[in-house]
């Protein structure tokens, strides 16, 4: 439910192409390019997605940890983000 509230307009075209083909490596990171200025929050549950119909990917495993890591490098040891790190 949380995911269908943070779906925009634009993203529209990108969802179906997911829900289309999900286990095609190129829409997940079509949609994750065009989104790349979102909050975490919304690329993470992207990242997510795509990582539960891929888990084999090392591309996607990569992207995402880059993305927590840079969220954790900004704030202090005892955020939040640096437990998303860990966890992932």
């Amino acid at each position: 439910m949380v995911a269908a509230m943070m779906i925009s307009p634009e993203d529209v075209p990108y969802e179906e192409d997911v829900l289309r083909e999900p286990f095609r490596l190129r829409c997940w990171t079509r949609y994750l390019s065009a989104i790349r200025s979102a909050p975490l929050a919304k690329r993470s549950v992207i990242y997510e997605r795509a990582l539960r119909a891929l888990p084999g990917s090392y591309k996607l495993w990569h992207a995402y940890l880059t993305a927590l890591a840079a969220a954790a490098r900004a704030v202090p040891v005892a955020h939040r983000a640096h437990a998303a790190l860990s966890a992932a």
